[in-house]
């Protein structure tokens, strides 16, 4: 099993800090259009996708819908 690409990897490949991506990827007003799209891309470039139960335990609440 491939090993997951993390906030780290893809803030040390696009040369910002892990709260610059954070920020970046979660829409936040702080950060330029222009380095939103630089981060876009390269989490894009490195298959980045966002890591479900850790944003439910960060969050303290599910994000899941049972039925």
């Amino acid at each position: 099993m491939a090993e997951r690409v993390r906030l780290i990897d893809v803030a040390r490949e696009a040369g910002t800090s892990v709260s610059t991506v954070s920020r970046a990827l979660n829409g936040s007003d702080l950060i330029s259009p222009e380095v939103v799209a630089h981060v876009r891309a390269v989490a894009g470039e490195l298959g980045y996708r966002a890591d479900k139960r850790a944003q439910e335990v960060k969050l303290g609440r599910p994000l899941t819908v049972g039925v």
